[in-house]
């Protein structure tokens, strides 16, 4: 069984991501940590330049019912809203699979997000979940790859090596 050893991020919808986040900024001194083209998305951190992403936006579909799903990793999405778990290893990661499985979940796909690996699921009511690694790498642009979790550890630093290169 993995355990959590941090809470890492939510990620909201908004009709105005862009809004949301200025309003945030201005009640709580967050900043824009990343900024995506065309109002897509925005990821806040806390004021220290040493905080990554702790609260995310992204728009809502034209109906502004269904959250848009901006970040598309091959043929799986990352959808808000959901929110993020850190996991103190990659072992703990790569059990993550079996264990949900197990427990009445369901696996989406892992995602190499460069200073992250993560396994998306679903949780038995349908809630979105991510479950992260820190990998110690940084970057300072987005990344959002498909990666297989069950590769052997030294491959999945290497993919993410080169990511972040």
């Amino acid at each position: 069984m993995s355990r959590i050893s941090r809470f890492e991020h939510v990620s909201l919808t908004a009709r105005d991501p862009m809004r949301l986040a200025r309003f945030y900024c201005d009640l709580l001194g967050m900043r824009v940590f990343i900024q995506l083209p065309e109002n897509q998305g925005t990821f806040l951190a806390g004021p220290d330049p040493q905080d990554g992403p702790i609260l995310t936006f992204f728009p809502l579909a034209a109906d502004q019912q269904q959250p848009t799903q901006p970040f598309r990793t091959g043929e799986h999405t990352i959808s808000s809203p959901h929110i993020a778990l850190g996991l103190a290893t990659l072992a703990d990661l790569r059990a993550c699979p079996a264990d949900v499985t197990r427990l009445g979940g369901t696996v989406l796909f892992g995602v190499n997000h460069g200073p992250a690996l993560s396994c998306h699921i679903l949780d038995p009511e349908g809630n979105q979940i991510e479950l992260t690694w820190r990998t110690g790498r940084v970057t300072q642009r987005p990344v959002a790859s498909p990666v297989d979790l069950t590769l052997p550890e030294d491959e999945l630093l290497r993919i993410v090596d080169e990511s972040v290169a």
